[in-house]
This record gives C-alpha cells, sequence and structure tokens, in this order.
C-alpha cells in the first residue's frame, strides 16, 4: 500500500492532465495524461502514462505521434504515428501506424470516433 501511494503521488506530482496540454510553440503540442486503476478482486494497480505530440497541418488537420508506457513496470511498447481529422464537433477521422518497440510495423489502423 505503500507504494501505491508513492507511485500515485509521483504520477501526479510529474504528470499534465489532458485539460492543460502544453503548447511547446511552431504548433506543437505535448499533451499527457496519467491513468491509475485499482483492480479490486486482485488487488492490483496499474499506473499508465500516456504522452502524444501533435502538429497541427491544417484547421481540423492534425499529425501525431502517441505512446503510452506502464510505470509500474517500467513497459515501452512502441509508438503510433498518424493525423486526425475533426469533421466536426461530433465526428473525428482517425488513421495511423503502429510500431512495435523495436519500431518495427506493426499494424496500420483506421478509426471514426463519434463524440456526444
Amino acid at each position: 500500500m505503500k507504494n501505491l501511494i508513492a507511485i500515485v503521488a509521483a504520477a501526479l506530482a510529474i504528470s499534465t492532465s489532458s485539460a492543460y496540454a502544453i503548447e511547446l510553440g511552431g504548433g506543437l503540442v505535448l499533451d499527457s495524461t496519467t491513468t491509475i486503476k485499482y483492480e479490486v478482486e486482485a488487488a492490483d494497480y496499474t499506473v499508465d502514462q500516456e504522452f502524444e505530440v501533435s502538429y497541427t497541418v491544417l484547421e481540423g488537420l492534425k499529425a501525431f505521434a502517441y505512446t503510452d508506457m506502464n510505470l509500474r513496470n517500467i513497459n515501452f511498447e512502441g509508438v503510433d504515428l498518424g493525423a486526425r481529422y475533426t469533421i466536426s464537433d461530433n465526428f473525428e477521422l482517425e488513421s495511423a501506424v503502429q510500431l512495435d518497440s523495436d519500431f518495427s510495423y506493426d499494424e496500420l489502423y483506421i478509426s471514426l470516433a463519434i463524440n456526444f
């Protein structure tokens, strides 16, 4: 339990929430989110950190690099490189190439997000 409290405090101290993205200048934005999940039945927890650097190419179109890692076991699983187009306030179209931890091609995906 002491480890959980220490990790939670450290993660909250060093993280930036999604609502507080850092503008790096020149159209670059760094967005970071820390997620702490406690599994009650298993009496276990995870601490994940997500990072995204994006660049606004045109209005509504962003290029991005995204990665997440487990802070409890320090595990890097790879990076996504892609583009996100905001069609309207309710619809986003995204496509990205997933690269594994060795930066080898893993998967190509296309997604449509519907927000309401």
